[in-house]
């Protein structure tokens, strides 16, 4: 059984992911000068996902990391 401490730990390197594959999108996105509005264009996913992706808010399925990287 797992202890609540194992799970924060577990938790917060979840966290601490998220916010890693936010800010490596932020910076490619920059780095091809586009704005959240045009990546959500191309990718058909709304600004306000990207942007809470790019915080590290929220931990998205693999299809939608695929999508951000096709575009």
């Amino acid at each position: 059984m797992t202890s609540i401490f194992e799970r924060a730990s577990s938790d917060e390197e979840s966290n601490q992911i998220d916010l890693n594959i936010g800010r490596r999108i932020r910076g490619i996105r920059r780095g091809a000068q586009l704005t959240l509005d045009a990546l959500a264009q191309r990718t058909g996913l709304s600004k306000a996902l990207l942007s809470k992706i790019e915080n590290g808010k929220v931990s998205s399925p693999i299809s939608t990391y695929a999508k951000i990287a096709r575009s």
